[in-house]
């Protein structure tokens, strides 16, 4: 603790000295953790509510509440991908953050965003940090409605997505080297082996399965059952797919969050439960792809069945609206309606990836389960490596129980009705 401490004062030390605090802060004096709001370790990083107590010039002190991330080495991560990630969010808040607002005409890093106090990303995880002003006490907290998210947090959530995306597009076209320069400065993540790890996944025969296991329901039904051998053949080269579909649109993607969900998510409430405002954050996974990658992610991990099937149409359509009212500056420039929802299509099966390999550990502990067993396999010999390998495949194909199946499933008709285009 003491070390850890003697870290925080530094960081701070050199954060009021850089004016991270605010110009008229003369020296950082103190910093108070709130231990009875400490945050919740999250996958590769752990997370800590505090105070700030600040010398003004005036000799006047100023207390701040702030927000501490941390990197910690997840088990399911490697070393280089851990420091690689970290790397990027510090990246995005010091570097990115900064050249993309010369270009917001609608003020959207502001509301929308958390505002950075100081960051350092060295690869070292007893020196990596990065500290953000405390964003409830501009009254945001997590969705009220997780369980049940309506209309209104959805649109809300993609006007703000669409105006990040319209950024990158305009900084781009406005500023082409500034965006190059930042954008070779992202660490590509091996989303594949990532995503694999956090699954449980060992093999690439377990990691096809668990795709699979939304696909095989629809075999027996009349419906779809002739309607599957492009997403079976896509699917079964899934794991060589990954970086196609991450990293395939560098050209001309934008800056995607690449982990777009309610849990990198706080809102703003009215009196009544309305959803005024969001704010994003957690952005370790950032990257150059297809904006596509974002929409998805949160439409088909966050969306309701019902309103997914009934709102796609309209929800791409406020996406759109926002995208282009952020670029209104670049008429002819601005990407069709049609050309995003094409993109879609295409790029879609992306975040089914994500939901089918990352839902039934998700799932389980949202739900107070364990999550799934991983089969120690050193030192076994061949006769004991095929058993241990047989129940590992079996937990695969049956983790989280029947109600994961059924939505891994759900989630593929869904894409299939909606004419997703899975040819690689």
């Amino acid at each position: 603790m003491a070390a850890r401490e003697r870290l925080i004062s530094d960081n701070f030390t050199d954060a009021a000295r850089a004016g991270g605090f605010g110009d008229d802060v003369e020296k950082f004096v103190n910093f108070k953790s709130a231990k009875d709001k400490a945050g919740n370790a999250q996958y590769a990083s752990a997370v800590e509510f505090g105070e700030i107590t600040l010398e003004k010039k005036n000799s006047e002190l100023d207390v701040q509440p702030v927000f501490i991330k941390t990197q910690i080495r997840a088990v399911y991560l490697s070393p280089p991908t851990s420091d690689d990630m970290f790397h990027n969010e510090v990246l995005f808040f010091t570097k990115i953050v900064p050249l993309l607002r010369k270009h917001d005409t609608c003020n959207v890093l502001s509301t929308s965003f958390p505002e950075l106090v100081y960051g350092k990303a060295v690869g070292k995880p007893e020196e990596d940090i990065v500290v953000l002003k405390d964003l409830r006490q501009k009254g945001f907290q997590p969705c009220v409605h997780r369980e049940r998210l309506d209309e209104r947090h959805i649109e809300l959530v993609l006007d703000r997505l669409g105006k990040f995306h319209a950024l990158s597009f305009t900084c781009r076209l406005e500023d082409p080297m500034g965006f190059e320069e930042v954008a070779s400065q992202m660490r590509e993540l091996d989303y594949a082996k990532a995503v694999s790890a956090f699954g449980g996944f060992l093999t690439k025969e377990d990691f096809r399965e668990g795709l699979f296991r939304g696909i095989r329901p629809l075999q027996k039904e009349t419906e779809y059952q002739g309607r599957l051998a492009a997403l079976e053949a896509n699917c079964t080269n899934a794991y060589d797919l990954f970086k196609k579909y991450a990293y395939g649109s560098r050209d001309s993607g934008v800056i995607v969050h690449g982990d777009f969900r309610l849990d990198n998510m706080m809102f703003k409430y009215e009196a009544d439960g309305t959803p005024i405002e969001v704010v994003f954050f957690d952005f370790q996974t950032i990257c150059i792809g297809s904006p596509a990658l974002d929409i998805c992610r949160f439409m088909i991990f966050e969306a309701p069945t019902d309103l997914r099937h009934a709102r796609w149409e309209t929800s791409l359509r406020v996406y759109h609206d926002a995208l282009a009212n952020q670029m209104r500056g670049h008429q002819n420039r601005i990407p069709s309606l049609e050309t995003v929802e094409l993109d879609i299509r295409k790029k879609g099966i992306f975040a089914y990836y994500i939901y089918a390999l990352c839902w039934p550990n998700l799932f389980s502990n949202r739900n107070g389960l364990d999550l799934i067993s991983v089969p120690k396999l050193e030192g076994l010999n061949e006769e004991e490596l095929q058993k241990a390998m047989e129940a590992h495949m079996q937990n695969v194909r049956e983790w989280g129980g029947p109600k994961v199946t059924e939505m891994l499933a759900e989630v593929v008709r869904f894409m299939i009705d909606k004419n997703f285009i899975f040819e690689y």
